[in-house]
């Protein structure tokens, strides 16, 4: 469980999250939306200790972050940032693999029975001898969301996943996140402006506009469709 209580957080004299309160329910999938500005990435990074808070608390499986338990929450997260390089681009993605497992405190012969795995689970053994720099947006996304989950977080945070990526990266992507829900006990928290993309793997939906919650929206299959109206009527007065 994931409990964020009465969040703020500033930037010099801009509020950027104002008093937020959420719970991330274990084990789904939940997509947080809104414009550029809006706090989904301040939001993210608060919740995987990235920021300091300014007030309010986050607690992640019952530990409240701070600096006493950072590193034990830290532990449990794998987090993906959109624009930032989360491998080593000139290594392959086998060396990549063993190098991140083990700076998450994986054991050898545990890390390499859970790199075996994943590899079988996303079919990727065709890619282990490559190094990074050489892949696709597609193929690099997958080798990120799989060192991620290396140490089997209890919760995955994916920024913008979809952003570059073509159709059929992005339905790869879907059915990865989907394998995910049904093989790992994980909880994943995704920014996005896709909806179609949001619409295929979310359970919650999680609406913020100027680092406040509009709207929640929990257990309900959305259509593309009626997640866009929604979306154009929270953002599309006074320009979003």
């Amino acid at each position: 469980m994931i409990e964020v209580k009465n969040l703020v957080k500033l930037y010099k004299n801009v509020t950027a999250i104002q008093n937020i309160s959420i719970n991330f329910e274990p084990c789904k999938v939940t997509c947080i939306l809104g414009p550029n500005g809006s706090g989904k990435t301040t939001l993210i990074k608060s919740i995987c200790g990235l920021l300091d808070i300014d007030e309010g608390s986050i607690y992640i499986s019952g530990l409240q972050m701070n600096e006493k338990n950072r590193s034990k929450i830290m532990s449990k997260i794998g987090c993906v940032f959109d624009g930032q390089r989360n491998l080593y681009w000139r290594v392959t993605v086998l060396d990549n693999f063993y190098y991140f497992g083990t700076l998450k405190g994986v054991n050898m012969h545990t890390l390499k029975n859970r790199i075996d795995d994943l590899i079988n689970k996303f079919e990727i053994k065709s890619l282990l001898n490559r190094k990074v720099g050489t892949l696709s947006l597609g193929e690099r996304q997958k080798v990120s969301l799989i060192t991620a989950i290396l140490h089997r977080p209890e919760v995955l945070i994916l920024d913008e996943p979809t952003n570059g990526l073509d159709i059929v990266s992005k339905k790869q992507l879907v059915d990865l996140i989907n394998m995910l829900k049904t093989t790992e006990s994980v909880t994943i928290i995704i920014t996005s402006h896709e909806s179609q993309f949001m619409t295929r793997v979310s359970d919650n939906y999680i609406f913020l506009k100027n680092g406040i919650i509009q709207s929640i929206i929990s257990e309900k299959k959305l259509t593309q469709e009626s997640l866009e109206k929604q979306y154009i009527e929270i953002y599309a007065k006074e320009g979003g």
